[in-house]
């Protein structure tokens, strides 16, 4: 009895160890916007960062619909699309809602990452688990102390392909029930989590589908159950395959557009993409010290990974040691997973022809989220006895100064809450003094003073030509407006830009126009004209 209590103590010590670990990570990921600088939430905020807001405010307050969008190429369905939805139907103003959505995909990537460690026995002590999270807790703190706002923000930011990292975790869990033993709702939650990954980001192929399969295949060659595992690598394939045709078939039935990645398969850019990459970690590397930390992090726990990968194949096809028909293969698929997880998200894009410079970090940050997850357990294995009191020492180093950011924070919770950027307030300005309704920007410009405006002006994006600019909206957007009611939907304003002159909107629009300008924000005032259908651009426009 007493043993059982003690073990009961113990458990329940080392829950709440794990549960102030990732109080600690959200705790500071909040500091991290209470601290953050404007220039630096405008970087939150950006048109693509703003994709689900502005799809929420379509579909629940202006009465569009889904089935018309033209989607990014990851569409992000699941889990980014819902949990969003969720969060913004209980919270109402999307800023609250995208900082709150950063809050609550840590806690989901700390949480998967115990039940994948407590499912497959790579760590089934709490204290590990306690430190991985709070390893990786440092890709927030490069935002709140590392002066590097732009690597934190790619954890923190929503539909930024943390989404599929996400599902990679969900399904590497169940796969890892799956290995434990028989069970058709196992086999059919893995279907059902593998073909939700699959249909919103092409990148979870690369997380989970290729290591997951090659590793059942891996296990199939030799070992027990031999036809099962090659069955569990049928079922991977086979829901990823069905995941990809049921989204092309969304994309052919209905007005639906997803997009193609701008870059495919193109191998003649390998070269200059390898280029890109290599000039992106020399960057990382040399201009901020713990986002450099958290770069070396992810390569030595990529070839940490893959020496110990390459040792688990080396024992698992060990002829004097011949495999027990009850042997647990959780921990060695998991260790060849892994192993393969980070060189294939780190070199895919390059090797796909599409990494391009700084922002395309943004394919490879899971291998740099993973990393300290992964090294956390084994600090703490180092640590032994001590790790419960490494835990406490590395806790209270990052969530003390967190939580006296979040404590003296004063008025940022206000700043934040109600944050918009300056841009957006001098065209308020000017269309409280102008009367101003409706317009065209560049897409960097549109989408932004769409949302954030207090005036109620909506604004589209356009080409240089002033032909409609489709991506991540809905073309019936440009001709009526449920939300005014007017059919068709007037135009009477242009945002300037290098590429959107001046010139050029007072050539093609036959109509009459003013030019207003102030602090920077430059536009022209025209007589109210429409987008043509046919020809998508305005109505009577000339070349």
């Amino acid at each position: 009895m007493a043993d059982t209590s003690n073990t009961s103590r113990k458990k329940k010590r080392g829950v709440l160890l794990f549960a102030s670990a990732v109080a600690v990570g959200c705790i500071t990921v909040l500091a991290t916007f209470l601290h953050a600088e404007d220039w630096e939430l405008h970087y939150f905020f950006s048109s693509d960062t703003l994709y689900l807001p502005a799809i929420y405010r379509d579909i629940f307050v202006e009465g569009g619909s889904l089935s018309e969008w033209w989607l990014n190429a990851a569409p992000n369905f699941f889990p980014d699309m819902g949990l969003y939805f969720v969060l913004h139907w209980i919270l109402g103003p999307f800023t609250v809602t995208s900082y709150a959505f950063a809050i609550v995909q840590f806690a989901l990537i700390a949480l998967l990452f115990r039940a994948i460690c407590r499912e497959s026995g790579m760590a089934i002590d709490e204290r590990a688990i306690a430190m991985a999270v709070l390893l990786m807790t440092f890709v927030v703190i490069t935002g709140l102390w590392g002066a590097d706002f732009g690597f934190a923000f790619q954890l923190l930011s929503n539909a930024f392909h943390m989404g599929a990292f996400v599902n990679a975790l969900l399904s590497t869990w169940l796969l890892m029930r799956v290995l434990r033993g028989r069970g058709y709702w196992r086999l059919l939650a893995l279907a059902l989590a593998v073909f939700a990954g699959a249909i919103s980001d092409k990148l979870f192929w690369v997380m989970f589908t290729a290591p997951a399969a090659l590793s059942c295949l891996l296990l199939a060659l030799r070992g027990p159950r031999r036809w099962r595992h090659v069955g569990i690598a049928l079922l991977v394939v086979a829901s990823t395959w069905c995941a990809d045709f049921s989204l092309r078939s969304l994309d052919d039935a209905f007005p639906l557009v997803i997009e193609r990645p701008y870059q495919y398969l193109a191998f003649e850019r390998i070269g200059f993409s390898w280029g890109r990459f290599l000039e992106m970690l020399h960057s990382y590397l040399t201009e901020h010290v713990v986002s450099s930390c958290m770069i070396v992090v992810g390569l030595v726990a990529m070839g940490w990974t893959m020496v110990h990968g390459a040792w688990a194949l080396v024992a698992w096809f060990k002829p004097a040691v011949p495999p027990l028909p009850s042997a647990d293969v959780r921990p060695t698929a998991l260790r060849w997973m892994i192993a393969m997880f980070f060189p294939m998200v780190l070199l895919v894009p390059v090797l796909n022809g599409s990494f391009d410079g700084l922002d395309s970090l943004r394919y490879d940050f899971s291998v740099f989220v993973l990393a300290p997850l992964v090294a956390g357990t084994q600090v703490a294995h180092w640590a032994g006895r001590r790790a419960g009191l490494a835990v406490l020492l590395v806790g209270a180093g990052i969530g003390l100064p967190s939580v006296w950011v979040c404590l003296t924070a004063g008025d940022a919770y206000d700043r934040i809450a109600h944050y918009k950027p300056e841009r957006v307030r001098t065209i308020d300005r000017m269309a409280h003094e102008l009367g101003l309704k409706n317009g065209v920007a560049n897409y960097w410009d549109a989408k932004l003073m769409t949302m954030f405006s207090d005036e109620d002006i909506f604004v589209m994006p356009i080409f240089a030509d002033a032909g409609v600019e489709l991506h991540v909206n809905r073309e019936g957007m440009y001709y009526r407006s449920i939300r005014k009611g007017q059919d068709p939907l007037l135009f009477d304003f242009v945002v300037l830009h290098p590429e959107i002159t001046q010139e050029y909107m007072t050539r093609i629009l036959p109509r009459k126009t003013a030019f207003h300008e102030l602090d920077g924000v430059e536009i022209l005032v025209t007589d109210p004209w429409p987008f043509d259908p046919a020809t998508r651009r305005p109505a009577g426009a000339g070349r």
